[in-house]
């Protein structure tokens, strides 16, 4: 193998472990709901994620215009996500927060990773002497007239740092063979070996995908979201999914290569250009396996 296929494979690799690591940073999502009630305006932020080991859900009603009425109360109402349709709400009274004005806050103990819970909130009066309630404000404002309107938030972990290193570094080593056993094919047939190298650089590297996907990648699922896997068959996270049929394609090229890895037989020149096509295709799948947002799987 020549020094410059090392050099451009060494090259590919860090511009798209750049790229990748840049895609897997993100926010943790925010929608911010408001509603009015006689001159008031009440404003929820909404994170659909909490991050962090044990991390509360923090909840938070702004009101802005005046006080709340006399004897009325904010209460947020939570359940588990995916509960039976009859599963009741439970509510819990929203409290000021000293020192912030009109803030009012509720945490929500960490339930466990991937756990998620939906809830919504309402601005509650007492309707007469017979302490009915009546609802004056809700977030969101589509409760009122539709149950199903609420909103939700995700618990999630954080998987150990050593884990997250270790995988990038297995899944980008394994990266770095597959764009050398491509770039080592294209020198066949003026060098008759050329299948040989490639296929066992396409061997090692599959085996480093295996490590980083189907160990170390399901650590880090477990930590983070409570499931070790979620893509297809179980789910439909988008990463894990791609990640799978990654690892099929070179499942595929290596059971293809098999002979030329074990026995060291050379190609025919028609069967060798269609192996360079498949290798070149197997390179871009991963490239696009790592541009997903979180990575290779999961970064």
């Amino acid at each position: 193998m020549k020094f410059g296929d090392i050099i451009i494979a060494v090259g590919i690799t860090l511009a798209v472990l750049f790229a990748s690591l840049s895609l897997s940073k993100r926010d943790i999502p925010t929608t911010e709901y408001s509603t009015a009630y006689d001159g008031l305006t009440i404003t929820h932020t909404a994170a659909e994620v909490t991050r962090g080991e044990l991390a509360p859900a923090r909840l938070e009603v702004k009101v802005e215009g005046g006080l709340l009425p006399d004897s009325s109360t904010l209460f947020v109402y939570l359940h588990p996500a995916n509960s039976p349709a009859d599963t009741a709400f439970r509510r819990a009274p929203m409290l000021t927060v000293p020192g912030e004005g009109l803030v009012y806050r509720r945490d929500l103990l960490s339930q466990g990773t991937g756990k998620k819970f939906e809830y919504y909130i309402r601005l509650v009066a007492p309707k007469d002497t017979t302490m009915a309630d009546t609802v004056l404000a809700t977030i969101p404002e589509g409760n009122i007239s539709n149950p199903r309107a609420v909103l939700s938030v995700l618990f999630e972990g954080t998987p150990p740092k050593k884990i997250l290193i270790a995988r990038i570094a297995v899944m980008f080593a394994g990266f770095l063979l597959l764009v050398l056993s491509m770039l080592s094919s294209m020198t066949y047939p003026k060098d008759p070996g050329a299948f040989v190298r490639a296929g066992r650089l396409a061997l090692v590297g599959l085996l480093l995908l295996l490590v980083g996907v189907l160990l170390l990648g399901t650590k880090i699922g477990l930590a983070t979201n409570g499931q070790a896997w979620s893509g297809v068959p179980l789910g439909s996270n988008l990463s894990d999914s791609v990640s799978a049929v990654l690892i099929l394609f070179w499942l595929i090229v290596v059971l293809i290569l098999r002979r030329q890895i074990f026995k060291g037989e050379s190609s025919e020149e028609l069967i060798g250009r269609r192996i360079q096509y498949l290798l070149v295709a197997g390179v871009v799948l991963a490239v696009i396996t790592a541009l997903i947002p979180g990575g290779i799987g999961r970064l």
